[in-house]
């Protein structure tokens, strides 16, 4: 599996935003911006099954995933949640920076599900807290978790639907993964899971 970051210093609050790719699957999580290098992921993998996932509902994560579908065809899935987020412009934050827009979602991911793109095998894990359809992707022993888990912090829990009680919760079910998983979050550096147990002051405390 090859996993690259894609629209280096171009999205809104440096988001990270991923290219995931294997024998038969090509995947992007979290296009902020959209920019052609998406379109030129898709096409070096042109035989494979594609798919844009969506890890939260936030204006600096999903700016890219219209247009980025509208020109390849490749439809986007998110939790149910986040399905509504996406088109509630004051949940997506739009309405806030003036420029109001929602997306639709293609493939609605159940809670804790499991599935398939190509035979690359994904378990959505839902992570509340950020906000209420937070979901982390985790692809055998790479886990996408969105601004759920940052390297030594989380994501800010201040912002419509979000809830630290739900993100206290949510941190539980991540820190019981094993030591091993490499963690690439939203924003900042990739750490693991044990790394995380050990500097970062909201896991410590759990």
């Amino acid at each position: 599996m090859n996993i690259e970051i894609l629209l280096k210093g171009k999205t809104m609050y440096d988001s990270n935003c991923y290219g995931v790719s294997g024998e038969d699957f090509a995947v992007v999580i979290d296009p902020g911006v959209f920019d052609n290098s998406l379109i030129d992921f898709f096409h070096k993998n042109a035989e494979k099954q594609k798919l844009i996932l969506i890890t939260h509902p936030h204006i600096d994560h999903i700016m890219g995933a219209d247009m980025l579908r509208e020109k390849t065809g490749v439809k986007i899935a998110a939790s149910s949640n986040t399905a509504k987020g996406l088109i509630d412009t004051n949940i997506n934050l739009s309405a806030s920076y003036g420029n109001p827009f929602t997306v639709t979602t293609d493939i609605i991911l159940e809670n804790d599900s499991t599935f398939y793109v190509g035979k690359q095998k994904v378990k959505a894990i839902f992570t509340p807290g950020h906000t209420s359809g937070c979901t982390c992707f985790l692809f055998d022993n790479a886990l996408f978790t969105g601004d759920t888990l940052f390297c030594g912090s989380i994501g800010r829990t201040d912002l419509p639907t979000a809830s630290f009680a739900d993100m206290e919760k949510s941190l539980k079910k991540l820190k019981s993964l094993d030591d091993n998983i490499v963690v690439y979050p939203g924003h900042d550096e990739s750490t693991t899971i044990g790394r995380e147990k050990i500097i970062n002051p909201y896991l410590r405390e759990l």
